[in-house]
Parts: C-alpha cells; sequence; structure tokens
C-alpha cells in the first residue's frame, strides 16, 4: 500500500506508471537480451516532459520530493529495470548540481535537462573508491580551448556516449 500522496504527487507517480507499464515493459526483455541501451524509454521520458522529475521548480522541473521521485523510479523500474537504474544516476547528478551547484551552474544544467531533454551522464565509478565510504575522485578535469580535458580512470560512464 503506498503512502498517503497529495493530487499533484499521485498524478506524477501514475503518470510515470502508465508509461512505464504501457511503453518500457513491452522492450525491456529485448533490452537485456541484445544488451542495448533503452533509447526509446529515454525518448517516451523526454517527450512525457519525466527528465527533469528532480530538477526544483523554480529552474521549470517537475521538483518531486524524494518520495514521489522513490516511487516513481519503483514504477520505472516495475517495466525496465535498466531505464530505472539509468535514470536513477541522471537524477541523482541532477540532485549534486542542486545541493552543490553554482546558480549559474543550476541554470546551465536544468535548462538543458528541462528545455532540450538532455540527459547527464555520472562519470563517479572510480576503482577503489565509494560513496559510501568518501567522495573523493581522482579525476582531473582541466580547461581546454572550447571544453575540458579529463584525465582519470573510470569503470564505466553512465549515459555517456560510447
Amino acid at each position: 500500500m503506498l503512502p498517503p500522496l497529495n493530487p499533484e504527487q499521485r498524478a506524477v507517480v501514475e503518470r510515470v506508471a502508465a508509461l512505464s507499464r504501457e511503453r518500457f515493459a513491452q522492450r525491456a526483455a529485448r533490452y537485456d537480451a541484445e544488451s542495448i541501451f533503452p533509447t526509446e524509454n529515454y525518448e517516451d521520458l523526454r517527450a512525457a516532459g519525466l527528465l527533469g522529475l528532480t530538477v526544483p521548480k523554480e529552474y521549470g522541473g517537475l521538483g518531486a520530493d524524494p518520495l514521489t521521485y522513490t516511487l516513481c523510479l519503483l514504477e520505472i523500474a516495475k517495466g525496465c529495470s535498466a531505464t530505472a537504474l539509468t535514470f536513477n544516476m541522471h537524477s541523482t547528478v541532477i540532485t549534486f548540481i542542486d545541493a552543490l551547484g553554482t546558480e549559474a551552474q543550476k541554470q546551465r544544467y536544468f535548462d538543458e535537462v528541462v528545455k532540450t531533454g538532455r540527459l547527464i551522464a555520472s562519470i563517479t565509478s572510480e576503482p577503489e573508491s565509494s560513496f559510501r565510504d568518501k567522495f573523493v575522485m581522482q579525476t582531473v578535469f582541466r580547461p581546454v580551448n572550447g571544453g575540458y580535458h579529463v584525465s582519470g580512470l573510470k569503470h564505466f560512464c553512465s549515459l555517456g556516449d560510447s
């Protein structure tokens, strides 16, 4: 049984549940069998305006509270566990930006997510480190003309292009 939700919370959870049940579930076995990224699911999340689920409302997102977010993630997982796992990584980085970012960074990255449907990759998977133990990254980001040069060793980059 779900905890008591207000109408706004319930509407978001129900919208995610319907999308997961009607679209994600039918694709999940293929994604697993072919070991491919759930691209169509992200197209659906983008079209439904759900990529900004955890982006604060003042930046155009849905501003889901932790309970609503968790219930939405549960519904996504019921349809496609790969989508739930990667969506959680995207949302976790959004939470970090909200907690630690400057106003300019929040405006830039939240706009990218909300207005253009961009995904945020997570590259915090360094060998021998864990968020449970410490938050120390060995990767170095050096400004170069037109961007950054990234130097470090990663296990993987969630939602990163190959």
